[in-house]
């Protein structure tokens, strides 16, 4: 089963990605305030964070917009996007859009980078004026009085947030997406009479796959299926790509035995069931929007009951069976083609009686 696994693993990280095309309607906000109608092509935060593609009516040809030529654009469903900058470590002024997150007395908007998870976030008091640039802090290594090396977190966020809240405290808060949007909303929350607080609910997509699965090599004399689901759940505004899974498995196989004339005494297995339930698994998977590849990885627990024929004096006698606990590891890649309400798979996967090929629904 090992080998099994270590080929699907290799093939699970060349999985075919192409691109999606879903033109959704919005609006863009030139550089004179002007707002136009038209058309966005949807893709993630961070894909959509140096420029967007816009075009006025849907049979149009696109133009691309980059962050310092508009001041932002929003979709009309609520994802709304403003250009904000920043100077790096070279001094050159870079613009980015990020998305808003929460509004009221004080803005907070999020930057979201490719390879990364925690975005950095601009932060805009409506009052004052005050903008802030939170960027991730970075670790630095200093030498200590007794001349040993130290690494300290640079902590520069929290005085930026002090500096724009006109807060006299600064809020001991961890650099975390969740943290800071929490300080932010509770500190709305006290001026919201004046400036209404609205909290940026992202889109949550649920999915889930049904399947049955029969080995690829047949034994003769056994009978053997597995039949499995899946509970998808993902965030497409963050990304397409990876989705958060939990599965439950069963597996099945029985023997029909012949005994030795020389068997006099002993057991031999005769049914094992297979209870598999995977708690957590990452599945990665092409933003194709007709052929979609997939392949994921998780853990699990199985719960096996496995059931033997007692021989005694070369005679049967009778069946015992016994339960007990394995950790497993999980893997498969598939492909998925759309069918419109639903999506057909078709899927490949190692288990303890060899590798299955699966077929089933995603809907």
């Amino acid at each position: 089963m090992l080998k099994n696994i270590y080929v699907l693993l290799f093939s699970f990280f060349y999985l075919t990605v192409t691109g999606q095309t879903s033109w959704e309607p919005g609006y863009i906000i030139a550089a004179e305030k002007d707002t136009i109608s038209g058309f966005i092509l949807e893709r993630t935060d961070a894909e959509m964070a140096r420029s967007i593609k816009f075009k006025k009516d849907i049979e149009s040809s696109p133009r691309i917009y980059k962050a310092e030529e508009i001041t932002g654009f929003g979709f009309d469903n609520g994802r709304v996007y403003e250009s904000h900058s920043f100077v790096p470590i070279n001094g050159k002024r870079s613009f980015v859009f990020a998305k808003s997150l929460v509004k009221g007395k004080i803005d907070l908007l999020a930057w979201r980078h490719p390879q990364r998870f925690q975005p950095d976030f601009f932060v805009v008091n409506n009052s004052s004026g005050k903008i802030v640039y939170l960027k991730k802090p970075v670790k630095e290594e200093i030498i200590g009085k007794d001349g040993k090396h130290y690494n300290k977190r640079d902590k520069t966020y929290l005085s930026n947030l002090k500096h724009v809240k006109g807060d006299s405290v600064i809020s001991a808060i961890r650099f975390s997406e969740k943290l800071i949007q929490k300080d932010i909303i509770d500190y709305n929350q006290i001026y919201q009479n004046e400036f209404p607080l609205a909290v940026h609910e992202e889109r949550l997509e649920n999915s889930i796959d049904v399947m049955a699965g029969l080995p690829i090599q047949f034994n003769s004399g056994s009978s053997i299926f597995r039949i499995a689901a899946y509970f998808n759940h993902t965030k497409p505004e963050r990304s397409t790509r990876f989705i958060i899974s939990r599965g439950v498995i069963y597996n099945q196989r029985v023997i029909d035995r012949v005994f030795p004339s020389d068997f006099k005494d002993g057991s031999m297995s005769k049914k094992l069931q297979v209870l598999n339930l995977v708690p957590l698994a990452v599945k990665f998977q092409g933003d194709a929007k007709f052929f979609q590849p997939y392949g994921y990885a998780g853990g699990g627990i199985a719960i096996i009951r496995e059931t033997s024929v007692l021989v005694k004096d070369y005679e049967n006698n009778g069946m015992k069976s016994h339960i007990f606990p394995l950790p497993t590891v999980n893997v498969g890649i598939g492909a998925r083609l759309n069918l419109g309400p639903a999506y057909l798979i078709t899927e490949l996967t190692p288990t303890l009686t060899g590798i299955f090929l699966n077929t089933g629904i995603s809907f």
